[in-house]
């Protein structure tokens, strides 16, 4: 082998050898140099099902079998028919009160209320219009669009032709256009005309286009301007020379002047014999000359495609929409705060309706009777009616409150009978618990923003409330429910996502094994709450510990040491 060779292997292993020890010292320097890491019971960043899947609807109250009587600040008891435990029919007088209500204050209720539900028509004309209204960039995006296509329309069409020459009949609005020929025979032109005076344009042009124009007018006679050549005015430098015309005056002149010197060279010779005067040629007009201004003539624009009257057209249409255009963003802002503040005027015009329906049955009589066959539950003394809160009698004919809701069809399944709901009623905040009595299996008309999406179907169901309930007919009450896990796994619970790093579409979190150290553990998840939660329906438990899964030291077989959220948190902020 060639020494040169051999030096070359040697040197090449030599480095290897040190390369592979430095890798593995840095490595078994970054191991002793590793810090355990710090990891959390998951129960501490999980939430469960129980208000993770909560929605809202509303309803009326509607009083099955009972019958409950409270008075207003208005109201004053007068006198009372019954006592606690007595039996009455339907039409027994329970009770008489005076009252200080006037219809005034009713009419006054009465257009509160009509001015509230012309706001809500016009809140809902509004959003109507918003469900139409344009994107700002969605129009431009379009106009964009159709420039492209008429610039490219106007590209397509051929270009402007000039008419061939020679054109024109030789009058002043009608001059005679020629090519310029360089030099001019004014006589050739009258005798090709037929006229004594005409209107000659000479016209300079190349590649089929036109570009400079000389007039002249030329006749037998006085002409009825300046004649032409004229001199230039003294200082100015003469102009592009006109094209050199026969026959003019000052070619006269000279052939005039030709013949002169010819005659007195030959005075001296002897006349022949017999000779005598020549009769005189008839005198031939001189040819005058003018200068004017010509047209230019004007090409013959091609007629323009059917296409690009659309498309003006159209442009004019999406310029006629920018007026109600609004960005994607501020289209999303104004059907929010829109429809927020129809669901208020909702709320408020259905409180308000129950108060007046109240002040007129106050003002109309001042006799309260049974509604229904039963027995007195409680009746307070006469002499307490007027500062308690609660009910002042209560007749019950074995019933309870009932509400009827609804539900989108997308989370109609999560809904079922006897399940727990939550009844807030917006007269004066109290809450009570209900239960879900009947599901419909029909779309009901929806109406109102619903804390919802409006595109979808809403199907009824009824919520009982027992009568221990402070509610009264016709309130308006809220329906709190959380959504029933479709899974066999009734206790489906929610981990924060910081948490949970994925690969190759796989999520995962880095977790305490039982040895202690660190584990890449992969996980299956559900559904996405709020793009902060994932559902875990897999692969870990609420009694596990997690690492925050990012920073040098989380790696498989790391030690690790449990803590506290807060040391969580005083590393992240």
């Amino acid at each position: 082998m060639n020494k040169h060779v051999k030096r070359l292997l040697i040197i090449v292993l030599v480095l290897a050898l040190l390369g592979g020890g430095t890798y593995g010292g840095l490595t078994v320097y970054r191991n002793m140099n590793r810090k355990p890491v710090n990891v959390y019971q998951v129960a501490n960043f999980a939430q469960t099902n129980v208000w993770m899947d909560q929605s809202e609807s509303s309803g009326i109250v509607k009083m099955d079998q009972m019958q409950k009587i409270y008075l207003s600040d208005t109201q004053t008891v007068t006198e009372v028919f019954v006592k606690e435990g007595q039996k009455v029919k339907e039409g027994d007088p329970l009770l008489a009160f005076d009252t200080t209500l006037s219809k005034l204050d009713v009419e006054k209720a009465d257009i509160t209320l009509e001015k509230q539900k012309m706001e809500l028509a016009n809140q809902q004309k509004i959003l109507e219009r918003l469900q139409y209204a344009r994107i700002t960039e969605d129009l431009e995006a379009w106009m964009n669009s159709l420039q492209a296509q008429l610039d490219q329309a106007y590209a397509d069409m051929p270009e402007p032709e000039y008419p061939e020459l020679p054109l024109g009949s030789w009058t002043m609005d009608d001059p005679r256009y020629i090519e310029n020929p360089g030099s001019i025979d004014p006589e050739a032109l009258l005798q090709e005309s037929g006229r004594d005076d005409i209107f000659v344009v000479f016209v300079d042009g190349a590649d089929g286009q036109y570009y400079d124009y000389f007039g002249l007018e030329i006749s037998r006679g006085e002409p009825s301007g300046s004649f032409f050549p004229e001199e230039d005015p003294e200082g100015e430098e003469p102009g592009d020379p006109a094209p050199a015309v026969e026959g003019s005056e000052e070619a006269a002149a000279e052939e005039a002047g030709s013949e002169a010197a010819s005659e007195e060279a030959g005075s001296d010779a002897p006349e022949e014999e017999g000779s005598g005067e020549e009769p005189a040629e008839p005198e031939v007009p001189p040819i005058r000359i003018m200068v004017f201004s010509p047209a230019p003539i004007e090409p013959e624009n091609p007629e323009e495609p059917e296409i690009i009257a659309s498309l003006q057209a159209q442009m004019e249409y999406v310029s006629s929409l920018y007026a109600n255009a609004y960005s994607r963003t501020e289209l999303a802002e104004l059907k929010e705060s829109t429809a927020k503040a129809i669901s208020d005027l909702e709320l408020e015009i259905r409180i308000a309706e129950v108060n007046l329906e109240k002040a007129k049955a106050e003002v109309s009589d001042g006799t309260v009777r049974a509604n229904i066959d039963g027995e007195i539950l409680s009746v307070l003394p006469i002499e307490e009616m007027g500062t308690s809160l609660d009910a002042v009698l209560v007749l019950s004919g074995g019933g309870g409150y009932y509400i009827t809701g609804s539900i989108g069809e997308f989370d109609r399944e999560k809904l079922e009978i006897g399940q727990n709901i939550q009844v807030t009623s917006y007269m004066d905040g109290m809450m009570y618990d209900g239960t879900v009595t009947e599901i419909g299996d029909r779309p009901a008309q929806q109406n109102g923003w619903s804390a919802g999406n409006n595109n979808v179907s809403w199907y009824p169901f009824t919520v009982f409330v027992d009568a221990s309930a402070n509610l009264q007919e016709g309130d308006y009450v809220g329906l709190t429910y959380n959504a029933v896990s479709n899974t066999e796994d009734e206790s489906a619970w929610y981990l924060q996502k910081f948490l949970i790093r994925s690969e190759g579409g796989r999520n995962y979190v880095y977790k305490k094994g039982e040895d202690g150290l660190l584990v890449k553990q992969f996980i299956s998840t559900g559904k996405v709450l709020w793009n902060e939660f994932y559902e875990i329906r897999g692969g870990l438990t609420m009694d596990d510990y997690v690492a925050f899964p990012y920073g040098r030291d989380v790696t498989d077989g790391a030690e690790t040491v449990d803590a506290q959220p807060e040391a969580l948190y005083e590393g992240m902020y």
